[in-house]
């Protein structure tokens, strides 16, 4: 079995004060700094309670701890702009509850070719948006949230002292066959929300659609992180794992994340409508444009580290630091949406949405990764994974 990860950042600018909103669990860990007062806990029967599967409607959960207050679900979708008749929870506003939304929704794609499959109709299907179903209706599938330092979720720290380290998910299931649960996971951010989404449920399966869905057989596990700490808290991070659970080999696996990047403020009628992609947002390092490296308009100007012997710029290459750690450059694709003339100030940031890609083989399997191809833009708003084998 092999797994692909895929990281996606959706990015704005300027600040905004963080908050904690939504309802709890009774046994949901909040940081101790938070204000509980927007808070309403599980109570019991007939208590106000999230929705378990799936976690659409009424107040849930949304990243208030960053100053990008996002929609978070766990059907395949971020952003509340396909449930607002079900939630009136932001979809991605800027800064905190402005009212300026600079998102609609964000949808999981992952299409792959079946080798098992004889009907050559139902050999090549993508799974998307809603066809992302959690794992089971039981209510430990669920989205949980934590953060960074809570008992049990210190990054990089044997929790449970069994010289193991962060080797049970925070999902509610003993991942580790140590009879504990969530005892010993890696928490990141200040605010976190996780979860595990299936392609291959019951509800998946029915999923109302312009086709039957036919199941790749994959489990997606999504982690959104949202920071509070000032110069990190204008930006929300996802990441979701995508694993192959069909007991099978998937081919010419793509994933990609259609986004439809709505500008504006919710009290304009039909804000939407004027929005302008823009490309210099954000900008460099563009290989094919050396330019001048004295010259701050140059896209490539805070990425220029060296010259070579020929004074020629080298923003691609490996840099040596005399046996130290070397440098490299990274590239992350991405895009960026802006009203056309601000709203009259109302809506003055750039919606970015950036993607990195890390494919990755549990250890032991004794197989090679068979990975070609990076992450391009197309025509949609989405980013493409040329082709990957996934075993």
């Amino acid at each position: 079995m092999r797994r692909l990860s895929l990281c996606l950042s959706l990015a704005l600018v300027f600040a905004a004060a963080r908050a904690w909103a939504g309802p709890v669990w009774l046994d949901e860990p909040v940081p101790p700094s938070a204000t509980q007062a927007a808070s309403r806990p599980v109570t019991g029967v007939g208590g106000l309670r999230p929705q378990a599967p799936p976690d659409i409607f009424g107040p849930g959960k949304v990243t208030t701890y960053s100053n990008m207050w996002m929609k978070v679900t766990n059907i395949g979708t971020v952003g509340n702009g396909p449930f607002t008749a079900t939630s009136s929870d932001p979809s991605g506003q800027w800064p905190g509850a402005s009212g300026v939304e600079y998102l609609f929704f964000a949808y999981v794609y992952v299409g792959a070719v079946d080798p098992t499959q004889t009907d050559p109709t139902l050999k090549r299907r993508v799974s998307n948006a809603f066809e992302w179903r959690p794992a089971s209706l039981d209510e430990r599938d669920r989205i949980y949230q934590t953060y960074d330092g809570n008992p049990g979720g210190v990054r990089l720290v044997d929790d449970d002292g069994d010289h193991k380290v962060d080797e049970d998910p925070l999902d509610g299931y003993d991942n580790d066959g140590d009879g504990k649960v969530d005892e010993d996971y890696a928490a990141i951010s200040q605010q976190e929300f996780t979860c595990i989404e299936r392609d291959d449920t019951k509800e998946a399966i029915d999923a109302p659609g312009p086709e039957k869905h036919v199941p790749r057989g994959l489990e997606v596990r999504q982690n959104v992180y949202a920071f509070s700490v000032p110069g990190d808290n204008d930006f929300v991070g996802i990441e979701w794992q995508v694993t192959n659970v069909s007991g099978h080999d998937l081919d010419s696996v793509y994933v990609g994340i259609r986004i439809d990047q709505d500008c504006g403020p919710v009290m304009r009628d039909r804000y939407f409508a004027d929005d302008l992609p823009e490309p210099r947002v954000p900008q460099g390092p563009d290989p094919t444009m050396a330019g001048n490296p004295d010259d701050p308009d140059n896209p490539n100007y805070p990425y220029i580290r060296t010259r070579n012997k020929a004074g020629n710029l080298h923003i691609n290459d490996i840099e040596f630091q005399n046996g130290l750690c070397s440098d490299d450059t990274v590239y992350v694709n991405g895009f960026s949406v802006v009203d056309d003339d601000g709203d009259q100030g109302a809506t003055a940031g750039a919606r970015c949405a950036c993607s990195s890609v890390t494919p990755s083989i549990p250890p032991g399997s004794g197989r090679r990764g068979a990975w070609a191809g990076t992450a391009t833009r197309t025509t949609s708003p989405a980013f493409r994974i040329r082709r990957a084998a996934f075993r």
